[in-house]
């Protein structure tokens, strides 16, 4: 009898493991295929998030949240995940990247949370540790990503960076935030900037205009903007200006005051 019960025990534990596995490989299988090519503006027959293509989010539930590869999201040219700018300047650019369709065409399977002020944010991982918050605005039924794109790694507070100033290499940030590694590569070592003299006129080109490349982080208690240039001789990027905000929220190009509150069930640590 004591024989039955510990091999029960075993077999027990065997399928439990089993099904953990199982799990994860499911997870993992929500990785897109990449299409033939991207549509051009909305796909004829587009559901908006919140009626039917994403998955709504179940807190108790980590599945919930589906798992990209980095190589598949980031590293590609496709500007489906632009990271460090403001999607409301890309307003009326011809591949419509700011458009919901754009993304979920490419990357179907997204979580998301509707907050009480009518905002939503889509919420997916990827396979190199990193979580990516979007926001999506109410208007046009949530058709449009609205401000930046936050990457989530690791807990800070704003005295983590308390000693960056003026002039500092991303590298003091990547240091102390290892999220800004992501935005650092997607920058440099894709066809997302095209070549080394296009690469240092496009990154600055947004600066000239008064909306930098930026890093997002976010805080226990707040939220930290740092904006970047480029030097052209040897491709340096370095910090010009920090924006901290004690209540997260940052204002678009457009002049509208988006919060980037996420629930802590939705934060990764």
């Amino acid at each position: 009898m004591k024989k039955t019960a510990i091999l029960l025990t075993i077999i027990l534990s065997a399928a439990a493991l089993l099904s953990g596995c199982t799990q994860k490989t499911d997870r993992y299988a929500m990785t897109a295929e990449a299409p033939e090519e991207l549509p051009a503006g909305i796909i004829e027959g587009y559901e908006n998030p919140v009626y039917g293509h994403a998955e709504p989010l179940d807190p108790l539930n980590d599945d919930a949240i589906p798992l990209y590869r980095e190589d598949d999201m980031i590293l590609t040219p496709d500007m489906a995940y632009m990271l460090g700018v403001d999607y409301t300047q890309l307003k009326g650019e011809g591949s419509m990247p700011d458009s919901s369709s754009a993304y979920l065409y490419r990357f179907p399977k997204l979580a998301f949370r509707l907050r009480e002020d009518g905002m939503m944010y889509t919420i997916c991982d990827l396979n190199t540790g990193y979580r990516l918050i979007r926001l999506v605005h109410p208007d046009f039924e949530y058709l449009f990503t609205r401000g930046y794109i936050v990457v989530i790694a690791e807990e800070h507070s704003h005295r983590d960076f308390k000693g960056l100033k003026i002039g500092d290499p991303i590298q003091d940030v990547i240091k102390i935030d290892e999220a800004t590694s992501l935005y650092y590569r997607q920058w440099m070592y894709t066809d997302f900037m095209f070549s080394a003299v296009r690469k240092y006129m496009g990154f600055n080109h947004w600066a000239d205009e008064g909306w930098p490349y930026c890093t997002v982080h976010y805080l226990t208690d707040g939220l930290l903007k740092i904006e970047y240039r480029m030097l052209g001789d040897d491709q340096t990027i370095y910090i010009t200006n920090t924006i901290y905000s004690p209540d997260r929220t940052l204002t678009d190009c457009e002049g509208l005051t988006l919060n980037y509150t996420i629930d802590e069930r939705d934060l990764p640590y």
